[in-house]
């Protein structure tokens, strides 16, 4: 891995989010792009009738704000690149004016990996997490993202949710690929199935595999309601990384469809990796 792509909001900068950020780059010795969204510089600026068209506003007022917004964004942008430097992390800031979807998708094709803040919303605020701004980019997205935690210290133990779905293993795969540092971190390999049973074959050559890459795992095999194990087995977990195989793809994989992701996604305050084909 050579580039992590890591989206910020310059009018709400996260700090959970970058220190996340330089956790990676420090794991991983990779450089960061910061991509400023500043349409929430422009969304902050405009004024808006009753039909959501653009209005005018005193030129006083205009002035104010803008020098006021100009002055926070570009303290949360000497922010980042300071904390860059102090940590001896390369990072690249890409100044962004465009449409957030459209624009974070087109750089995420040319990303290793992306971090974002699974509340982050630039037109409206939301209270709901992952906003919608963010479903659309995991459903989008051409490289793994990462919606970053509330706090992180350390990585003490990697949960793969596994399904036996071409999607899961293609997360596994990706995940392993961009964090083989991570190859001596506890790790549990988590499969729901109907009876409590998996199909021996297809274990085996996942153990394996597995094998191949991680100095310890185990392989836990569960029956029952899949969003009440995932709850259990991860609510109020500390520094966990858990590595999940789509988002919204309901085709492939009933167990992570997004009735599954999202709530998950909305109780845990750890780093979720979602990656799909």
């Amino acid at each position: 891995m050579e580039k992590i792509l890591v989206v910020i909001d310059p009018l709400h900068s996260n700090k959970n989010l970058l220190d996340f950020a330089l956790f990676i780059a420090q794991q991983t010795r990779v450089t960061i792009t910061a991509l400023f969204m500043e349409t929430a510089f422009s969304g902050n600026l405009m004024e808006r009738d009753l039909h959501g068209f653009p209005v005018a506003f005193a030129e006083n007022k205009t002035a104010k704000n803008r020098l006021a917004i100009k002055a926070e964004m570009e303290e949360t942008l000497a922010v980042f690149g300071r904390k860059c430097l102090d940590r001896s992390i390369p990072f690249v800031v890409h100044r962004d004016y465009g449409l957030p979807v459209d624009d974070i998708i087109a750089e995420s094709r040319f990303a290793d990996l992306m971090l974002i803040d699974a509340g982050v919303e630039f037109e409206k605020k939301s209270k709901q997490a992952p906003t919608g701004l963010v479903r659309e980019i995991l459903r989008k997205s051409e490289c793994p993202v990462i919606l970053s935690p509330t706090s992180v210290a350390d990585i003490h133990e990697i949960i793969f949710c596994y399904d036996e779905s071409p999607n899961a293993m293609h997360a596994i795969r990706q995940f392993t690929s961009l964090f083989p540092r991570f190859k001596d971190k506890k790790l549990v390999i988590l499969e729901v199935t109907k009876d409590g049973k998996a199909d021996r074959q297809a274990e085996k050559r996942l153990n394996e595999w597995v094998g191949n890459h991680y100095a310890h795992f185990q392989h836990v095999i569960r029956s029952g309601m899949v969003r009440q194990i995932l709850f259990d087995s991860m609510f109020r977990k500390e520094n966990i990384f858990i590595v999940m195989g789509s988002f919204g793809r309901s085709a492939l994989s009933g167990f992570l469809k997004k009735a599954t992701a999202e709530p998950l996604i909305k109780i845990t305050t750890q780093p979720v990796f979602i990656a799909h084909t």
